[in-house]
């Protein structure tokens, strides 16, 4: 019987403790009203949000002359909401997903680009002296497989419907020409890209609701080291830069998100290749810096993110910019904070002048897949 008390009253603690345990953690935050300096205690995680928008909610509260008790009121709501909807950090995980999605497009855009002008020849002109090459160009269609599950780390705060996507096969097309060095064992390579998932069926259902886009401009410089005209052996390294602009979109019915990244890729490569009748089997690495540059801007719809659709005190609060309608932010990615190493590979096929190029590519840094094809006319 004792024993007995001893767990009704472990249990009635608990029970007592576990409401207060579960509640929102909240701070007091002090506005300057029309009359006077006037006090809200919201949640913590909002208040680096207040902060940032000091300027727009005083001059707000001040034009409406909102009053103490009616500010009470918004705060109050927005902490009861809070807890209803069991999320105590919603601004912070919102901000932390948008910097795994800008980590993820800084990984997977530099490994995209890197496939955008791979020739299975490691110098252009190391064919038999009889079959001398100058220049060439084509097409190149690439393959970027990567996971895209960092964005159910943004669609959860923002209150949009999760996401069950898989892996995610980012498709590039390119345009690239190469020509050589002539009296020097060295080319010159361009590659321009641009792709808009919305603008592609299949792509564009598979990604609902998100949406991506980019444009990659960039050239490359390859010097042959050894060039056995007798072995039909190449090897050569090579340096080249890639510039790309590319924007990533979320529509939602209670938020939309835009992220735009500008990203600046250097890389050193080395490859050799193997000349065999019509067969070119090649293999190579890639060393990649990228610095990139993030924009992001949110568009929220409150009443939903929340889940209080008929409540006229968080209407009240994106009227006051409490609850900013609009949020937006920066930030930049360094040139040595994500290195990026491709081992790549492939086989090509030289039939005259038409050149067929297959390569697979692994960046063992960021677990990134890529493959292409390549068709090219090359004289």
């Amino acid at each position: 019987m004792k024993n007995f008390a001893v767990f009704i009253a472990v249990a009635l603690l608990h029970l007592a403790v576990l409401p207060y345990a579960a509640a929102v953690t909240k701070q007091t935050v002090v506005f300057r009203g029309r009359s006077g300096n006037l006090t809200a205690e919201v949640p913590e995680d909002l208040v680096p949000l207040l902060e940032d928008n000091r300027v727009s909610i005083e001059r707000a509260l001040q034009d409406n002359n909102v009053s103490q008790s009616e500010l009470n009121n918004i705060s109050s709501t927005i902490c009861n909401q809070y807890d209803a909807i069991h999320i105590d950090f919603l601004y912070s995980k919102l901000l932390n997903g948008i910097l795994d999605v800008s980590g993820l497009v800084d990984r997977v855009i530099p490994n995209s680009q890197a496939q955008q002008s791979v020739w299975a020849q490691s110098l252009i002109s190391s064919n038999r002296p009889e079959k001398y090459k100058v220049a060439g160009g084509g097409l190149n269609m690439g393959m970027t497989v990567f996971g895209f599950n960092v964005l159910e780390g943004l669609t959860g705060p923002l209150g949009m419907k999760k996401l069950s996507l898989g892996p995610v096969f980012l498709p590039t097309l390119t345009l690239d020409a190469r020509v050589c060095g002539f009296v020097v064992p060295m080319d010159f390579g361009l590659a321009f890209s641009m792709f808009d998932t919305s603008a592609i069926g299949p792509v564009s259902r598979a990604l609902d609701p998100v949406s991506f886009n980019f444009l990659t401009i960039g050239g490359d410089v390859r010097y042959a080291f050894f060039n056995g005209k007798r072995s039909h052996v190449t090897a050569s390294g090579g340096a080249g830069i890639y510039y790309t602009k590319s924007g990533l979109g979320i529509d939602g019915d209670s938020a939309q998100v835009s992220i735009d990244f500008s990203t600046l890729t250097a890389f050193l490569s080395a490859q050799a290749s193997y000349k065999f009748h019509v067969l070119v089997p090649f293999l190579g690495a890639r060393f990649m810096l990228s610095r990139s540059d993030v924009n992001w801007n949110v568009h929220a719809n409150w009443n939903k993110i929340l889940d209080a659709e008929n409540s006229s005190l968080i209407r009240d609060a994106v009227r006051y910019h409490i609850l900013p309608s609009t949020m937006a932010g920066s930030g930049t990615s360094h040139i040595w904070e994500n290195p990026k190493l491709d081992i790549y590979g492939g086989l090509g096929f030289e039939f005259g002048a038409f050149y067929l190029t297959t390569g697979l590519c692994y960046d063992p840094f960021s677990t990134v897949f890529s493959g292409s094809l390549s068709t090219r006319l090359v004289f």
